[in-house]
């Protein structure tokens, strides 16, 4: 398994960040782990060394998509929270994770906290979400609920586009935006914003 280590040195920190820049060298690592037979992993966290108890991001690079410019990583992007302490390593700590993760790959699992995604009476949701511990709202943006095959595209890393209530066709960004309203925050998909074509007369 290869792991790479990205640390954020200005905001966006998590769980805004998003592996955009250093495409060269992903298609590197990722070529040189199919070559050892082995998995290839982002791992992200804020500026301070991931030493203390602290959430961290792991991204599971499942393809590289060469001709993209932006969206060229396909992943599965899961969260955790590192509780560090004692005798328990970092090392310890991903190899357990990772593990776990891979012999439950079928699953899909929210990108902000890591935990499963379910399907209930008002569409797909973080099984945490109901306890208050995670506000992602992996099922919906805005009033809109989501079909499977969008979460599934997001959560993969790629745009995705749905028709929303109002007939529009909207297209959402796998990053995620924090949202604030009456002092209540959550986390949403974010929507992509594709830039209109110049028209040279």
């Amino acid at each position: 398994m290869l792991v790479e280590f990205k640390r954020s040195t200005k905001n966006p920190w998590i769980p805004n960040w998003y592996p955009k820049y250093d495409k060269p060298d992903y298609i590197l690592q990722y070529t040189f782990a199919q070559m050892i037979g082995a998995d290839f992993w982002l791992l992200h966290h804020e500026q301070r060394v991931p030493l203390e108890e602290g959430r961290v991001s792991f991204f599971d690079i499942k393809e590289i998509d060469e001709s993209q410019s932006e969206y060229f990583l396909h992943f599965k992007k899961r969260a955790m929270q590192l509780p560090l302490h004692g005798d328990i390593s970092l090392d310890s700590v991903i190899h357990s994770h990772l593990s776990a993760q891979n012999n439950n790959d079928n699953s899909l699992c929210c990108p902000l906290c890591g935990g499963k995604i379910k399907h209930g009476r008002y569409g797909y949701y973080c099984e945490r979400k109901s306890s208050g511990e995670c506000d992602m709202a992996v099922g919906r943006y805005y009033s809109d609920e989501l079909p499977l095959d969008v979460i599934s595209s997001l959560i993969a890393g790629i745009p995705a586009a749905y028709t929303s209530s109002n007939g529009r066709k909207t297209t959402l960004s796998p990053k995620i935006e924090v949202n604030t309203y009456n002092d209540t925050t959550s986390h949403r998909w974010k929507k992509r914003i594709i830039p209109a074509a110049h028209v040279i007369s």
